[in-house]
């Protein structure tokens, strides 16, 4: 295939993976593991593109010229020759190889299927899986509280320059920062491959460099430089530094410290200083929390046999060689000479193990919302069984599992203030009801009854029910009208006053009186009212 079809493939291809990468884009994500894996589809998709992208600048740079001549056998008198000598040659080749398959153009669903996986802790990159460096960081002699549980470990997992920098000088520390920051690194890159990794470890060590000169980076106090591996005396000279034997529990954790930093601590112990590292290592502990008339003869330089019945055990060498004198916490602080890589050089080992706690922390910073999740997700599984957590992440793949911090949102939601600004009226369970339940009662209509006091009711089921209520009963009470049915719907005083008149009037008229209800019967059998039967008496007439 000549160059210039190639690069019209790539550039055809490039055209590709930018419409794939926009159509992955249009889709909205439901779920955490719906949007991690769409983010891991763009990034194969992108980097396909970005290989195409070099092999052109390669084609196009032309470093042998054969772009150039290429172009140049397409013009001139020759080029129709040099057309069909090239198209002959393509026949016969196809010719030689009829089976050949077809190139279409890049396998879009086979190249973009993203290859990640998470455990089931991690739950599709929703928490971190710091498990194996918890029970690590519980088991080395950097931590001082052996019973911190995971949940506190998450809590403090950026504060790396809490701890003293004597307790920094073993290997095992330097691996586990290390392994801290490849976990994270790693994590990002699982969740993000869209984000730069590299960027954020170029803004920290950035920063970190800018502190580093200013002497402002916490747990790792400026050292002089003008000499690193001795420390002042009270009387301005320079002696030997003790070393605190009590935060190395083997002879390869002190292997690490360097050849002149164990000769220094053998010096001021009075021991025989020679030898190599693995050597120096043994015989520091062999004499670790012995009394100096405890240490074997053998052990001792020449002309220290006075140091064997020397200071009693509570003197300043028993202090500092048992690490429980302030001279020891001294002289094994800040100027150490500690290198994990076995250089004397320790300037360059308490830089490079700063720079990975920052980088760290600056990875942390970035991951701020997994880093919350799973320390509240470890609070939740205290109280949650096995089945609980096998049924959530089934519940994670299926896609039924709410979004990280939805559930938080919601309890959040019933401590915080109730948000009305068009003053519904509450339901059962204290929040506002509905706009539409509140239009279809009438809630938003208004009823005054002036007997009751201008008092006002809300919808018409309140203002029908009222009129049974204490209120209304008083206020009709203190007019001196009863409360009957035919003062229903009557909310003025004068109306209620002016009926009440009317249906005294009417039950007057309509009362029983003697002279007209009363009967009497003539001895003839007429029946005759009261009135009339007295009428006719008088007259005779009966």
């Amino acid at each position: 295939m000549s160059l210039l079809e190639r690069a019209r493939a790539f550039h055809e291809d490039i055209e590709t993976y930018e419409m794939a990468i926009i159509k992955e884009l249009e889709a909205k994500p439901k779920t955490n593991k719906e949007r991690v894996y769409q983010q891991h589809r763009v990034a194969n998709l992108l980097s396909q593109a970005v290989a195409r992208s070099k092999e052109l600048d390669a084609i196009y740079e032309d470093k042998d010229d054969s772009m150039k001549q290429e172009v140049a056998a397409m013009r001139g008198r020759d080029a129709l020759k040099n057309f069909y000598d090239r198209a002959k040659s393509s026949w016969s080749y196809h010719a030689r190889y009829p089976d050949l398959p077809v190139n279409t153009g890049p396998n879009i669903d086979e190249e973009k299927e993203p290859k990640v996986t998470f455990s089931g802790e991690e739950l599709f990159g929703k928490h971190f899986d710091l498990h194996d460096l918890y029970a690590r960081w519980v088991n080395s002699p950097q931590c001082s509280d052996k019973r911190l549980d995971y949940g506190a470990y998450l809590a403090g997992l950026a504060a790396l320059g809490d701890v003293p920098e004597r307790a920094k000088r073993s290997k095992g520390y330097a691996g586990y920062v290390a392994d801290l920051e490849a976990y994270l690194r790693g994590f990002l890159a699982r969740t993000q491959p869209l984000v730069d990794a590299d960027e954020i470890v170029k803004e920290a060590e950035a920063e970190f460099d800018k502190a580093w000169e200013a002497g402002r980076v916490k747990g790792w106090p400026r050292v002089s430089k003008a000499a690193p591996h001795k420390a002042a005396a009270p009387g301005g000279g320079l002696t030997a530094r003790h070393l605190d034997l009590s935060l190395y529990h083997a002879a390869e954790d002190l292997m690490p410290l360097g050849l002149d930093r164990l000769k220094e601590a053998l010096e001021a112990l009075g021991l025989k200083c020679g030898g190599t590292l693995q050597q120096r290592a043994e015989r520091l502990m062999a004499v670790k929390g012995k009394k100096p008339s405890e240490i074997d003869p053998k052990l001792l330089a020449k002309g220290a046999g006075q140091k064997r019945n020397g200071p009693p055990s509570d003197g300043p060498a028993a202090k500092r060689q048992n690490g429980n004198g302030a001279d020891a916490a001294d002289a094994s602080g800040a100027k150490t000479n500690g290198v994990p890589n076995g250089k004397s050089d320790g300037g360059d080992w308490r830089r490079s193990t700063a720079a990975a706690e920052a980088r760290v922390r600056a990875f942390l910073e970035a991951l701020s919302d997994v880093w919350e999740a799973t320390r509240k997700q470890v609070e939740k599984k205290q109280t949650r069984t096995v089945e609980e957590r096998d049924a959530e992440i089934a519940d994670e793949e299926a896609g039924t599992l709410p979004e990280v911090g939805d559930a938080d949102e919601e309890d959040s939601d019933d401590d915080g203030p109730i948000y009305n600004p068009l003053n519904l009226p509450l339901g059962w369970d204290g929040k506002p009801i509905p706009f539409w339940l509140y239009k279809l009662h009438g809630l938003g209509v208004e009823y005054k009854c002036e007997i009751c006091g201008d008092f006002s009711y809300w919808g018409r089921r309140a203002f029908d029910r009222h009129f049974q209520e204490f209120r209304h009963a008083h206020g009709m009470r203190c007019l001196g009208i009863p409360n009957t049915k035919h003062f229903h719907d009557i909310t003025l005083i004068q109306d209620a006053m002016d009926l009440y008149a009317k249906l005294k009037g009417k039950l007057e008229v309509e009362a029983w009186t003697p002279d007209v209800g009363e009967e009497f019967e003539d001895s003839e059998g007429n029946v005759l009212n009261k009135r009339t039967y007295e009428d006719l008496a008088r007259q005779g007439l009966l």
